[in-house]
């Protein structure tokens, strides 16, 4: 899925540089800005956009016997509901069925 979005950026110029670290920004005269990575190299961009991988944290979940999802989020129903059926989640911890539209 995220092939798709690389695609279409790709097609409006945007230069995407993946699987190198940042190792830090640099603000130059002009209000620029260089991004240094780990692998040595130096970037200029206008706009820089940082995805990380985050994990949700879902240790509590886990051990109140909540079922996770194959990404380690809390499952939840349609309804946002967990699988015991007192219990409600929401926000970065849920893992949630993509619906196409």
């Amino acid at each position: 899925m995220v092939e798709l979005l690389h695609h279409h950026m790709r097609d409006k110029g945007v230069e995407l540089c993946l699987g190198d670290g940042v190792a830090g920004f640099e603000q130059t005269d002009s209000g620029s800005i260089v991004v240094k990575t780990a692998g040595g190299k130096a970037h200029d961009a206008d706009v820089v956009i940082l995805s990380i991988g985050v994990r949700p944290e879902t240790k509590l979940a886990k051990d109140a016997g909540l079922e996770l999802g194959k990404r380690g989020g809390i499952r939840v129903d349609d309804g946002m509901r967990t699988t015991d059926s007192s219990i409600f989640a929401v926000g970065d911890a849920v893992e949630v069925r993509n619906k196409a539209a």
